[in-house]
């Protein structure tokens, strides 16, 4: 798969998604303007983009909700003119609005009290022929972390596992335990020449070191996604309740706290993974 950005403009960044042997389609990447005005060209925009007949799909945050049920808290609703010309807009199109699992509310603006306000500003609109093309997509709610708004996690198709290669993962540096591993592993006694003892250790090496990272260090993803598991059930409680007690709200301040601190460790693992870093 390869993705091509096609256009780049404030409220939205418009990519061509190539497949082998399949028709390309186009991914909308809206971030849309808090001023009625503006998003009214960027309407137009997907409505140019609606008349090529491409199958499209648009994520992000449209700032603007559709009626009563998408907000909570604040000033009593009211449908004004904006909320109007968003719904004429998806209508207008054809949209269809993929849905979601997850909380109800993507956007909160972290006021306490009466001041605290929860809207569903983050959507995945899709054309027909792109629901068509993939009907088992499925859109996720994330837990708010780093954001006042959830992350969308737009997924077409199951992932599929593969095995990959011996590599040494920069993080293990991080623990000082890593050369506990490779030096009782190097004392190890072995047979055969001097070649084969090298051999032998360094494959010794390699299998005690991806258990030890399968339990130790995989335990630190574990954890994250135990404490993201936490945060989603206290924003959950939230969603529900519509407001949280004091503990529950210390308690959440100091799981995002907690999640911040596991992600210093991830990060030195995914630049490693990344692009730029092979050949490193």
């Amino acid at each position: 798969m390869t993705v091509d950005v096609f256009h780049n403009c404030p409220q939205q960044v418009v990519m061509i998604v190539s497949e082998p042997g399949a028709a390309p389609w186009v991914l909308c990447g809206v971030y849309a303007s808090t001023d009625y005005r503006a998003r009214r060209v960027l309407w137009q925009e997907i409505t140019n983009l609606a008349t090529q007949g491409v199958p499209m799909v648009m994520v992000g945050d449209f700032n603007c909700i559709q009626g009563e049920d998408e907000k909570r808290g604040g000033a009593a609703f009211t449908d004004r003119m904006d909320r109007r010309e968003f719904r004429d807009f998806i209508l207008r199109n054809g949209l269809v609005d993929l849905g979601f699992s997850g909380q109800k509310f993507t956007w909160c603006n972290n006021q306490s009290g009466s001041a605290r306000v929860w809207e569903r500003l983050d959507r995945a609109l899709a054309s027909p022929d792109w629901v068509l093309r993939f009907p088992t997509s499925r859109v996720r709610h994330l837990p708010r972390i780093a954001s006042d708004h959830c992350p969308l996690l737009l997924s077409t198709s199951s992932a599929h596992t593969h095995h990959s290669p011996f590599r040494f993962e920069k993080v293990w540096l991080s623990y000082p335990q890593s050369w506990d591993v490779v030096r009782d592993a190097w004392r190890t006694p072995v047979r055969g020449d001097a070649m084969q003892q090298v051999s032998r250790r360094l494959e010794l090496t390699k299998r005690r070191l991806r258990r030890w990272n399968r339990v130790v260090v995989g335990d630190i993803f574990r954890r994250v996604e135990g404490v993201e598991s936490s945060i989603v059930e206290l924003q959950r409680k939230e969603d529900l309740r519509g407001v949280l007690s004091e503990d529950d709200m210390s308690n959440l301040r100091g799981l995002l706290a907690t999640h911040h601190s596991l992600l210093r460790q991830h990060e030195i693992f995914w630049r490693q993974k990344s692009p730029s870093a092979v050949g490193e």
